[in-house]
């Protein structure tokens, strides 16, 4: 992307962002959606976007892009089709240099917003009129589940598994007949081999 000198006291165009040295090409690695599309320059230009240092401090891995789309396509599920927030319709992210960048999707038709109210007045109301019995029943879902996390055990793993849990762990290959000749001719705990024209069907162990 070019660079130019911003205006005084404005902030600079994320069209006008410098790539680093030796990043050239970072824009492959992630999908359309996330990037600065000179086909919504228009748009994105004229919208406040600031880098989510809380919850995405470093670059991003492309890899990890299920990580960024899932939380805000859940709070566009929720404002929306769930809530319908009056003044609110999600979040949109743009990604510049790894770094991830977000902007509200504000709702400002007065039209609207009264559409919406009517949705969330219902919706949103319910949990507000029942909180104290929804609250009660809520928190021994959430203490057993606590508990259950805190029962874990990380005992040091051994290092090998059991020949039992082995040989389970091939019981699909056995008992489908596609077994291939290393596989077919692989003993198992109690010894005995399964050889690739046996038409027995049990179960080697």
């Amino acid at each position: 992307m070019a660079t130019t000198a911003p205006k005084a006291g404005a902030f600079p165009s994320p069209y006008e962002i410098e790539t680093p040295p030796g990043c050239e090409g970072w824009e492959e690695m992630y999908p359309y959606y996330a990037l600065f599309d000179e086909r919504r320059r228009d748009t994105d230009e004229n919208r406040f976007w600031f880098w989510n240092s809380m919850h995405f401090p470093m670059p991003m891995p492309a890899f990890d892009v299920i990580c960024i789309d899932s939380p805000y396509q859940a709070v566009g599920a929720w404002q929306n089709r769930v809530f319908a927030v009056p003044p609110a319709m999600g979040i949109d992210y743009r990604c510049v240099n790894g770094y991830i960048y977000i902007s509200g999707n504000p709702v400002t038709d007065p039209a609207k917003i009264a559409e919406r109210a009517e949705f969330f007045q219902k919706r949103a109301g319910y949990y507000f009129q029942n909180w104290d019995r929804l609250y009660a029943a809520w928190l021994p879902k959430v203490r057993a589940l606590i508990d259950e996390l805190e029962s874990i055990s990380f005992s040091p793993l051994p290092d090998r598994s059991s020949s039992r849990s082995c040989c389970s762990a091939w019981a699909p290959s056995w008992s489908s007949g596609t077994n291939c000749a290393v596989r077919s001719t692989a003993p198992c705990a109690s010894g005995r081999r399964r050889w690739p024209n046996s038409r027995s069907r049990r179960r080697p162990c």
